[in-house]
């Protein structure tokens, strides 16, 4: 639930303010969030405290991360407003998701490979999180050095924004909001399910070794890195709306296939698997254009952190649990054909709520009209 709540804090702020300083918040809640998981005394240290301590990093983790997809997709869309390729332009922060895997994957496999079991547990495990704290640190040196697009300096010069931006986008248009969200979770669910629970399945489940299984990410990443500009430059030719239908429909059908492949426990079939289970991104590709389109300046940032956020608890948080519960009850079979069906009603939801919405190739973002706010 950190995740909804900082999309209420970093919106109202990204409205008021700005993109830009909002932005490096969110970088250094992330950097300092890293930091503190990689400094974290252990257990023999300070007993249960340092779980504590670890859990309350990862909330300021999700947090900064809330108003950190939204604000980047928000300042690249405003940038390149005037461009027919923004969804092209936008795509680029959809990237992180890849990078996150990719990198996250091959650090962790890199360690568990080279480092004795006993290593990785004393020290092993902080390798990574010292290294994201350094990447943290870069990307807000760079976000300082950035400025606000003209059509919020605009904004702000004719005082247009509003005193509390993100409540009264909830107030007067919280089913554009929620519809939007429905339209995505799909993609939240199912790649959560893939790459955090998909990795549990084949360790625990299917007792294949978990060098193996950590490096199930980077495949996934790789599919993901391979379709998303494919979808990007598809959704200024053809609509945004299109390319998530065609995503939602995908993790309709493959969920089954996917579970099929892994339980062959063949790597090359998993490896397989996971790449092309990236296909979906060709809906996940326009998302940082789309949700920024669908709402005026003076509420973008709120609306698309709300938009990102408000599925991640009921998509990407309880779909790997319910799973994990499923498998747990019913066994590997029928537990991964229910594990499936979960994810397809995830797919017929994101087709239905993607319906509803509003086409947005070729919009002008200074037209963006709310019908009640406006009243």
């Amino acid at each position: 639930m950190a995740r909804p709540f900082g999309a209420l804090l970093f919106g109202h702020y990204g409205d008021r303010i700005g993109r830009r300083n909002v932005l490096a918040w969110t970088m250094a809640a992330m950097g300092v969030g890293t930091l503190t998981i990689a400094l974290a005394p252990g257990f023999a240290a300070i007993g249960a405290a340092g779980g504590v301590i670890i859990s309350l990093a990862r909330i300021l983790q999700g947090i900064g991360l809330a108003g950190e997809t939204a604000g980047a997709s928000v300042w690249t869309t405003e940038t390149v407003a005037k461009s027919r390729m923004r969804a092209t332009w936008s795509s680029v922060v959809q990237f992180g998701t890849p990078i996150g895997l990719l990198t996250s994957s091959a650090a962790f496999t890199l360690a568990t490979s080279t480092l004795s079991h006993s290593a990785f547990l004393s020290y092993g495990w902080r390798i990574p999180f010292f290294a994201g704290a350094g990447v943290a640190l870069v990307g807000l040196i760079i976000r300082l050095r950035l400025t606000d697009s003209q059509i919020f300096r605009s904004l702000k010069e004719e005082e247009k924004t509003e005193r509390f931006p993100s409540f009264k986008l909830l107030k007067q248009n919280f089913g554009l909001v929620a519809k939007l969200a429905a339209a995505w979770a799909f993609l939240n669910a199912s790649l959560y399910v893939s790459n955090t629970f998909g990795v549990s399945y084949l360790t625990t489940g299917l007792h294949m070794k978990s060098s193996f299984t950590s490096s199930l990410g980077i495949y996934s990443a790789v599919g993901i890195a391979t379709f998303t500009p494919v979808g990007a430059y598809l959704a200024d030719r053809v609509g945004r709306r299109p390319m998530l239908l065609i995503s939602a429909a995908f993790v309709t059908i493959y969920p089954y296939f996917y579970f099929m492949m892994l339980n062959t426990t063949n790597p090359s079939t998993i490896i397989a698997a996971a790449f092309i289970n990236g296909f979906q991104s060709v809906g996940f590709a326009p998302l940082a254009a789309f949700f920024p389109e669908q709402f005026p300046t003076k509420f973008r940032y709120s609306g698309t952190a709300l938009t990102f956020q408000l599925a991640s608890p009921f998509a990407g948080g309880l779909a790997p649990i319910i799973g994990a519960a499923l498998v747990s009850a019913y066994g590997l079979s029928p537990g991964w054909i229910l594990v499936s069906i979960m994810v397809s009603c995830y797919g017929v939801i994101g087709i239905i709520a993607t319906l509803r919405t509003r086409e947005t190739l070729g919009t002008s973002l200074t037209d963006v009209r709310l019908a009640h706010s406006e009243k």
